[in-house]
């Protein structure tokens, strides 16, 4: 079956400047009728688009919902990448299961209508997840069982003719002739729950249907249409997926405590008065008579996996533990549920797993019979009875799904105070080895790292990064995860300033985080996103080794990262073998030769985007590159070489040239490349002895090695990776735990000490202030503000100004002045700083301030900035978070 032709005009003119942009008009194609003949709709480029001189690059443009797929805009040297949606849109689960697969056939022609390229065919796989799920509930329900299936892409879930996105009407109909269950399969929130027409048509704004919501949102009656509902006592069980719709933690409160969290974060509508699972069961004439749903984020899994974890496993399997175990209480129901759930993933869950578990609430009476007692006369009757690459395999899979996206500082997390004295950790225990550490090529060091601490059970260890502008002083944060005594941080300098990213091995299996970070100094900047494998697949991400590449390429920070990963019997049930993940790849590559690899290292080359690693293995040491794919989304082009009989090895990029340092026949010596890693040779000797060396590449293409030897460290001097000049003895660093390694990066040099704690030697002058803390005076009348010198150098006349200024986040929803404070004195306090010695704090002071309502207070101090959120009540100050 073939659906009609979808064109797209452009203008090439190559003596103007391009304009390339995205669009779905999908929307228009079907006029959201469903079902309809399958659909192609060219999202790149758009109508009326010229194709000029000049290149256009966008990774991911705004709006842009499950964009990937469908995106990026590229036009590059006269060349444009033709993006396109194509799907079928027709029930797929209810017997025409081969809709999930469309083809859709690309050809252009010029302004006379001749074809100048193709036609091309591409495969297109689209699945309607929701109807997945709620089929296979149906599958498992007795045949006696009226099943209706109110679907959208069988017409008969849509919006209604004033408004195609809003289908409340059509849900309410469905309620109030009765049912015994209800299943809804789709998104929510607190307030509101919705579907997609088929293929998301438009983009979510065209195409997302609400389908319930307690509240109007147009703001018209029924004011509450939930309670119109007159299903009487035909009161269904309902299941209710998406996030947050069984929030039970719901406030109006919440939108005046916390009004950005309220409205623009995962929990928009936390401010409702009663959350929609809890509305819709209170309903005084209908509604149902009981709700189960998630109180926080409801995981699933995409494609075809929709049904083989998280919400999309746990729901039908509700209704398979009802209809085949012959159990009808309801409480009885869900707890069985929850068994199985746990039975089939576990016993050890991953973060996902037993989150799906812990947030999910029953909002009912858990003693209820499903179907009601019979009468005597029934029970009497009714009697008893009973019921490839580089010589070396290369295996692959589809990669792992982004289940969250959190900001740093997270619930998980610890921000811990600051060092001083070049002191990186402050532990009663023990600090870890270094595992990492990374500069930005000017003031910013970051160090990753694992901390012992003590609990009822023991000793456990904990996630650390430590932070510095300057070196001087430093910030530790911790991420509650993992109890192994493993190293689990990896950090890699991105390119373009302070961009950096990281890996975080969360110690439960199926699930790691990749940490973006713009600042690798601001923990405020970063982004943790947390990825997931289908349990039993490949798990046990990052036990031995973890490691990452970062770079700055199509306007954002990209990467390419290596984990340790077990796998299944399905592919062999390989034991921590090295695994390829990438943020331009949709799937993830595994070397299955390579089991029980020891250690990872990896380097970028930022001119040519490429990762250079070291892999080391009982059989030696493993050199090759991994590259990112031509097409977004394509598999890495990855090559390896080896084995090398080299051992603690560490790994550098400059100028082109990568270099491995390794230790071999008790000396160090270095292998080195000037093709990205196609090829290694030059051996060069940088030690005739020493052990645990560590490398780093300086910007002049000259490389520097460190190395422990007699319980001290060197370093040796090369202008091009193969000659060395002879080791000089590094000054400076002292009580050294030689059982340990030190870390390098540009301008630091990372160790731990026989105390417990790590210690940084900064190599260079570095100027810099940090904000430490915003506070208010006892008598809250005053603002302080504690600041250091956490440079090298000393620094005189610097200029400070504390700024007051109105604020409050509902401004920018509502768009009132009345909603942000008043400041009527003390706007600003500014001054001069004499002078302030490297390591050196001081407080300044605000003037008094009067005024009313929300208030942000910006401290600035020379080129260091920090905020803090308040409020202003007459002539006191009260802030929010005042030792956040």
């Amino acid at each position: 079956m073939s659906g009609p032709v979808h064109e797209v005009h452009v203008i090439v003119d190559h003596d103007s400047p391009s304009q390339v942009t995205f669009s779905e008009t999908d929307h228009l194609i079907t006029g959201r009728k469903y079902p309809a003949p399958p659909v192609a709709c060219i999202t790149v480029p758009s109508e009326g688009d010229v194709l000029g001189n000049t290149d256009v690059n966008v990774p991911s443009p705004p709006g842009a919902y499950g964009g990937d797929r469908w995106t990026p805009i590229i036009y590059q040297k006269g060349v444009i990448h033709i993006m396109g949606k194509g799907y079928d849109p027709q029930p797929q689960a209810d017997g025409h299961e081969e809709g999930v697969y469309t083809t859709v056939k690309v050809w252009v022609t010029d302004s006379s209508g001749r074809i100048v390229f193709g036609p091309v065919e591409r495969h297109s796989e689209v699945w309607f997840e929701g109807e997945w799920e709620t089929e296979k509930a149906l599958d498992y329900m007795p045949d006696d069982f009226e099943k209706v299936r109110v679907w959208t892409s069988n017409g008969k879930f849509h919006g209604s003719k004033e408004n195609p996105v809003d289908g409340i009407e059509i849900t309410l109909d469905y309620l109030n002739e009765g049912a015994g269950f209800v299943y809804f399969a789709g998104h929510a929130n607190p307030m509101i729950w919705a579907d997609h027409y088929p293929g998301i048509p438009g983009g979510r704004h065209n195409s997302d249907i609400a389908g319930l919501y307690q509240i109007n949102i147009h703001m018209k009656r029924p004011y509450f249409p939930l309670d119109t509902l007159k299903n009487g006592e035909k009161l269904p069980i309902v299941v209710l997926s998406g996030c947050h719709p069984a929030a039970i933690d719901c406030s109006l409160m919440k939108l005046l405590a916390d009004p950005h969290e309220s409205i623009y974060t995962a929990k928009s509508g936390i401010y409702a008065p009663e959350c929609l699972a809890w509305w819709l069961t209170r309903v005084k004439n209908g509604g149902a008579i009981a709700t189960l749903g998630p109180t926080g984020l409801g995981y699933g899994m995409l494609g075809g996996f929709c049904t083989s974890g998280a919400g999309g496993w746990l729901w039908p399997e509700f209704f398979r533990v009802y209809a085949e175990e012959g159990k009808d209480v309801l409480g009885e129901v869900w707890t069985t549920t929850l068994i199985s759930y746990i039975t089939e993933f576990g016993p050890v869950l991953d973060l996902t797993d037993a989150k799906t578990v812990e947030e999910m609430v029953l909002l009912g009476d858990p003693s209820l019979k499903i179907g009601g007692y019979p009468s005597k006369e029934k029970a009497e009757s009714k009697g008893s009875g009973t019921s490839t690459d580089g010589g070396i395999e290369i295996e692959c899979a589809p990669g792992p799904t982004l289940v969250s996206k959190k900001k740093f500082p997270l619930s998980d997390a610890f921000a811990g105070g600051y060092s001083t004295g070049y002191r990186v950790t402050t532990n009663t225990l023990f600090d870890g080895t270094p595992s990492t550490c990374a500069s930005d090529g000017s003031d910013g060091f970051i160090v990753g790292y694992a901390r012992q601490e003590r609990t009822r059970e023991g000793i456990v260890y904990q996630d650390g990064f430590a932070i510095s502008k300057g070196g001087v002083l430093w910030k530790e944060l911790l991420m509650r995860n993992g109890n192994d005594e493993i190293v689990h941080q990896y950090v890699s300098y991105a390119g373009k300033n302070r961009h950096a990213v990281g890996t975080h091995y969360l110690g439960i299996g199926t699930m790691f985080d990749i940490i973006i970070m713009p600042d690798m100094t601001n923990e405020n900047t970063w982004d943790v996103l947390t990825y997931y494998i289908p349990s039993g697949v490949l798990y046990d991400w990052g036990r031995n080794a973890c490691a990452i590449a970062g770079d700055y390429l199509r306007d954002d920070i990209q990467y390419i990262a290596i984990f340790t990963i077990n796998t299944t019997p399905e592919y062999g049930s390989f034991s921590q073998v090295p695994a390829f993940i990438s943020s331009a790849s949709n799937w993830v590559q595994w070397i299955p030769s390579l089991e029980n690899v020891e250690n990872i290292e990896m380097a970028s080359n930022y001119e040519t985007h490429t990762a250079l690693f070291a892999i080391e293995h009982a059989s030696g040491c493993y050199l090759g590159y991994a590259k990112y794919p031509t097409i977004w989304g394509d598999l890495l082009d990855i090559d390896v070489t080896g084995p090398y009989v080299i051992s603690n090895v560490d790994l550098a990029v400059t100028n082109g040239v990568g270099v491995v340092v390794g230790e071999y026949d008790g000396r160090i010596i270095s292998l080195r490349t000037t093709n990205d890693g196609m090829s290694w040779g030059h051996s060069g000797v940088v030690s005739p002895e020493g052990e645990k060396p560590e490398i780093v590449g300086n910007p002049d293409g000259s490389f520097d090695c460190y190395f422990i030897k007699d319980g001290k460290v060197y370093v040796s001097h090369s202008d091009d990776g193969e000659h060395w000049d002879s080791p000089t003895e590094v000054t400076g660093i002292t009580n050294l735990a030689t059982d340990d390694i030190i870390d390098v990066a540009p301008g630091i040099v990372v160790w731990p000490t026989n105390d417990g704690d790590i210690y940084a030697k900064i190599l260079k002058d570095t100027e810099s202030l940090t904000v430490l803390d915003i506070d208010v005076t006892s008598d809250n009348k005053k603002i302080v503000a504690t600041v250091a010198n956490s440079g090298t150098v000393d620094q005189s006349n610097v200029n400070w100004e504390i700024k007051v200024e109105g604020y409050n986040p509902l401004y920018t929803l509502l768009k009132l002045n009345i909603t942000k404070g008043r400041v009527f004195i003390g706007k600003s306090t500014a001054g001069t700083i004499g002078t302030l010695a490297s390591g050196d704090t001081v407080e300044l002071r605000s003037g008094k301030v009067f005024g009313i309502g929300h208030v942000m207070i910006t401290v600035t101090v020379g080129d260091a900035s920090a905020q803090e959120d308040g409020f202003l009540l007459g002539r006191y100050i009260i802030l929010h978070h005042p030792r956040e």
